[in-house]
């Protein structure tokens, strides 16, 4: 059953987003082997239309857009849909807005699929407080200095990535997770 999710899955991401997959047929055939069928209705293959994004921006629109990375003419598929959709969230983690909704709207037309992808920035997130727990190889001020994040800093993605890294870089330690908290406020 995991195995004809993906198949069909798979067909989603090529561009047949109505691709059904059946049940599979097994032959077995003496001396010969097994033979598994599996009988797939593809469907017609679908385009994106026009892309736009609206909302909260905080670059401009074609630079979102770029990072977005669909254009008006490319085969549909989901997995660039929600890789683009994190490439626009880590551009506004960057900014601080750890709590970003993205949203994408679609609209079908026939074989051609318009998406909208709705921002809603929410509030500026700043770091309280840093808890360094587990440590028992070094000070905690080294490990301090190597974050790229101090308490007080507006949130972002890549300062947080960056810091495991370098963690991780340091050697002193199995395994580096770096847990977010949601604060009160």
């Amino acid at each position: 059953d995991t195995d004809l999710l993906r198949i069909e899955q798979y067909y989603g991401d090529q561009g047949y987003i109505t691709a059904k997959v059946g049940r599979p047929i097994v032959d077995i055939q003496a001396g010969k082997g097994i033979y598994i069928t599996i009988p797939i209705e593809e469907g017609p293959l679908y385009h994106v239309g026009v892309v736009d994004i609206e909302g909260d921006m905080i670059k401009p629109k074609r630079e979102l857009l770029e990072a977005f990375g669909l254009k008006t003419g490319d085969v549909m598929s989901k997995i660039r849909i929600h890789a683009g959709m994190e490439k626009v969230r880590d551009i506004y983690m960057d900014q601080g807005f750890a709590n970003c909704d993205l949203e994408p709207l679609t609209k079908e037309a026939g074989t051609v699929i318009d998406i909208t992808l709705r921002i809603q920035k929410q509030k500026p997130v700043h770091i309280d407080q840093i808890q360094i727990r587990g440590n028992r190889k070094t000070r905690d001020k080294i490990i301090r200095r190597e974050l790229k994040l101090q308490e007080s800093d507006l949130f972002s993605s890549t300062a947080l990535k960056q810091s495991r890294d370098k963690l991780n870089r340091l050697g002193y330690f199995k395994q580096v997770n770096l847990d977010q908290i949601p604060g009160a406020d």
